[in-house]
């Protein structure tokens, strides 16, 4: 189960590349299909529909596998795998030691507190509990309650490698040859011309934030949570994905000290030539975060005041604190605010400069 975070590094340059990565692509996307699966459609709204058309296909016990898969997809799958095909990718799985796969899927759990070591936790339900609950407790937007059936099910799993790693490798296959097959074949051109795109910029004089900002379009310089936590981020692979919408995924490798850094695919915004596909899917991010009567009424409130807080919003909207968040996450991912915090208050104030930009993209497109 990798760890994900949003941040950046705001004052000294890291070794920067771009990769149209296949397996960390899909995999990535695996993990978005179970966030956004049927039970939590809103959990990341703006999410591209392709992502949500295949969560609402799976059958009941496909989105056990979907949610199983979730928490095995390792950090070291992305990173080790990602010069791969995906079947090249399946093929290396299963030369595997079914042992070693296991302890590699769990093997993020020694990072997180209350680890009492792997033999306790494969042996006792309640230390491996110990772990997995407090990550639905902080990630309850995206994750929903613990699901005690399924992870009991899961536990009783890590017992037997070989199960484990049979099922794993059942549903990957799958999904390979069901969904994400031609989803590939839609998408690589729009990846591909991405990252050719953003290849040819020059960020030798950027600090690591800059670059962020210039391949993200999002001011992540106020993300405090993450910042301290990739402060001495060396080595930055930027893998563009048609499924994130208009958020950014950070994970890093302990082993390595790599990290890697999802964001929507989208092309430089000075760019002079700019790919149609790839603009059109810009396009569709912006604007469906437009198309919401509430959230044109946040940002009709922030054209007449500079700055506005959460609980405003929630009052003179009349939302509830759940709708709110989710209405101004979309709002801040999509760029249309920028946030920041005032002391346990978060605060938004109007990005006239993204305005600018859906404006241009439309123009574009439409020329």
């Amino acid at each position: 189960m990798p760890d994900w975070g949003i941040a950046l590094t705001p004052s000294k340059t890291a070794e920067v590349q771009f990769e149209a990565a296949p397996v960390p692509i899909l995999l990535h996307a695996i993990l978005l299909i179970n966030i956004v699966c049927a039970d939590n459609e809103e959990a990341l709204p703006g999410v591209a529909r392709a992502a949500r058309a295949i969560a609402q296909a799976l059958t009941p016990t496909q989105r056990t596998d979907l949610r199983m898969a979730y928490w095995l997809i390792g950090d070291r799958l992305l990173f080790d795998y990602r010069h791969l095909t995906f079947p090249e990718f399946i093929a290396a799985l299963e030369q595997i030691d079914a042992v070693a796969l296991r302890d590699a899927a769990i093997g993020w759990m020694q990072h997180k507190a209350h680890f009492a070591g792997y033999a306790a936790i494969l042996s006792d339900f309640s230390a491996y509990r110990a772990i997995i609950q407090p990550v639905y407790e902080e990630k309850a937007e995206l994750l929903g309650e613990f699901d005690e059936p399924l992870h009991q099910q899961l536990w009783a799993l890590l017992q037997d490698p070989p199960s484990l790693k049979a099922r794993m490798l059942h549903f990957l296959r799958f999904m390979w040859e069901q969904h994400l097959r031609a989803e590939w074949q839609h998408v690589q051109p729009v990846v591909t011309a991405c990252v050719d795109a953003f290849r040819q910029q020059d960020y030798s004089r950027f600090t690591t934030g800059e670059i962020l900002e210039h391949v993200t379009m999002r001011d992540l310089q106020r993300e405090e949570f993450f910042q301290k936590e990739i402060h001495n981020a060396k080595h930055i692979t930027f893998v563009p994905t048609p499924y994130l919408g208009p958020y950014v995924t950070w994970m890093h490798d302990e082993v390595s000290g790599r990290d890697l850094v999802f964001f929507g695919a989208r092309q430089p915004r000075d760019i002079a030539q700019r790919e149609a596909a790839i603009n059109r899917s810009e396009l569709l991010i912006w604007l469906n975060a437009l198309a919401d009567e509430t959230r044109l009424r946040m940002l009709e409130m922030l054209t007449r005041e500079e700055e506005i807080c959460a609980q405003d919003f929630i009052t003179a909207l009349e939302l509830s604190q759940s709708s709110a968040s989710r209405h101004l996450r979309q709002l801040t991912a999509s760029g249309y605010l920028t946030e920041r915090r005032r002391d346990v208050a978060k605060c938004y104030s109007l990005n006239r400069e993204r305005v600018a930009d859906t404006i241009r993209a439309l123009q574009q497109f439409l020329d």
